[in-house]
């Protein structure tokens, strides 16, 4: 009997109280202290007869009141009613509510007897459930989670989206870095190879002659040296400007460059890497007007 008065009393006291001042009162002495920077704290209320949980994330500046507080968005936070169970701090409960304290030492929630119906009204004769209160309860069973828990979930999210991107690079730097050691030594064979084809595409050029229709005017033979040669070279050209264009690519990526800088920059690359290749193709002597077959598509 003691202890259901000593209940009710404490009950009472505790729904009286707003959200912060039982806060405080349940940490004591640990009231000042500051949770470190992304550090999760919960604070836990039963309101009416479920359990509400805020959630928030310790920034190293705020205490645990006014980090109660915080809130993300246009919601408010309602510092009125309900009823503190605990707080957690990294998972482990660092105060209980002074009616889970002093009930139980090992409650985890305020359970109410069918003959009392804590007031909210500051009136004990007609006291008015919490459960009808419709501050605190949605209507019609629908419930909508915390701003601040739906931030940090999101935030969450980022930060384990960006730890795969990392662990991605990581693993592609040494096999691309191990591909371009391989590259260097081909890409000297691949150079001398486009300076022998364009000398021998170059000189059959000058010695022969095709019409706008793709017709043999002077020398047949060396028409068809002329476009193998220039077809190895702009294949050997293809491979070197590919390869360095994704290895720009990569290194952009790597370091960490916007995409709007990075776009202007990818289409300075390919407009230099195509001039080059119109510079180092060279194309058959065409002679005559209107459409016709050429060799190259470059001029």
């Amino acid at each position: 009997m003691i202890r259901t008065i000593i209940f009710i009393f404490i009950t009472t006291a505790a729904f009286g109280q707003s959200k912060t001042r039982q806060v405080d009162e349940a940490l004591g002495t640990r009231i000042a202290e500051i949770p470190q920077p992304g550090e999760a704290v919960e604070y836990v209320f039963q309101i009416g007869r479920k359990d509400q949980s805020y959630h928030r994330q310790g920034d190293g500046k705020s205490e645990y009141t006014s980090l109660l507080q915080k809130t993300a968005g246009l919601s408010q936070f309602n510092d009125q009613g309900g009823t503190l169970l605990y707080i957690k701090k990294g998972g482990q409960v660092v105060a209980r509510g002074s009616a889970v304290g002093s009930v139980s030492e090992t409650a985890t929630r305020v359970k109410y007897s069918n003959e009392y119906t804590p007031s909210t009204t500051g009136d004990p004769v007609r006291p008015r459930s919490l459960a009808l209160d419709p501050v605190e309860q949605p209507s019609g069973g629908i419930s909508f989670p915390d701003s601040m828990e739906m931030a940090q979930r999101l935030d969450g999210y980022k930060v384990e989206i960006t730890g795969w991107k990392a662990k991605l690079w990581q693993g592609i730097a040494p096999v691309w870095d191990f591909f371009m050691w391989l590259f260097s030594s081909l890409a000297v064979f691949l150079v001398c190879c486009i300076f022998i084809f364009r000398y021998v595409a170059k000189t059959a050029a000058n010695e022969s002659l095709v019409s706008v229709y793709g017709q043999v005017l002077a020398g047949r033979w060396i028409v068809t040296i002329q476009q193998n040669a220039a077809a190895l070279t702009l294949v050997s050209v293809w491979i070197i400007a590919v390869v360095l264009l994704i290895n720009a690519f990569l290194w952009m990526v790597w370091a960490d460059i916007g995409l709007w800088l990075m776009v202007p920059l990818a289409a300075v690359l390919t407009w230099f890497a195509d001039r080059v290749t119109d510079w180092l193709v060279p194309n058959l002597r065409v002679t005559g007007g209107g459409r016709g077959i050429v060799s190259s598509p470059y001029n």
